[in-house]
């Protein structure tokens, strides 16, 4: 485990931003379904969903828009990444929130709820890691929590997704 952060942490700053770059890319892509539904008007979209969605598509199209001019520019790729980890950590936040919601309280009505373990770990270990990366690099060697923290954050969001996963297979 120990190369394999070794060879995370030797990644340009521009490799990061690509993969920030295809988050938001797939977070816009997501939520294409729901859109042509809402124009289409053939099934009207609750309005908390509609309100979460619009607020991801706008952080997505930031996010992309941000990326794409720090790997044009390479004097602005430090400072977007610092940026991209806040605002994606804020979003893991909302997701670890919404992951608790779910194992806790139920899943939502909609008959075809589909759950993903790996992806949701990775997104919610990924902003952790730009965070390492961007602000505590020069903590990393004294502290195994915060060297690994974006492992651990997987393994407990993997754990997390193995109660939602047992209240899908018990609903």
């Amino acid at each position: 485990m120990h190369d394999l952060v070794a060879r995370w942490d030797q990644w340009k700053v521009a490799n990061l931003l690509k993969v920030n770059l295809a988050i938001a890319f797939l977070i816009l892509l997501s939520h294409i379904g729901g859109a042509l539904v809402y124009i289409s008007k053939s099934e009207e979209p609750k309005p908390s969903i509609l309100s979460f969605a619009s607020w991801d598509d706008l952080v997505a199209v930031l996010l992309l828009i941000s990326a794409i001019a720090a790997l044009v520019n390479a004097q602005l790729q430090s400072r977007v990444l610092r940026i991209h980890a806040i605002v994606l950590s804020l979003f893991a936040l909302g997701w670890i929130y919404w992951g608790f919601a779910l194992a806790i309280g139920g899943l939502p009505q909609a008959t075809n709820f589909v759950w993903n373990p790996i992806f949701f770990a990775f997104l919610c270990a990924w902003p952790v890691y730009l965070l390492r990366r961007t602000f505590l690099a020069d903590r990393l060697s004294s502290s195994f929590a915060l060297n690994y923290s974006h492992v651990l954050v997987a393994g407990g969001t993997l754990l997390l997704s193995a109660a939602i996963m047992y209240r899908m297979a018990n609903v």
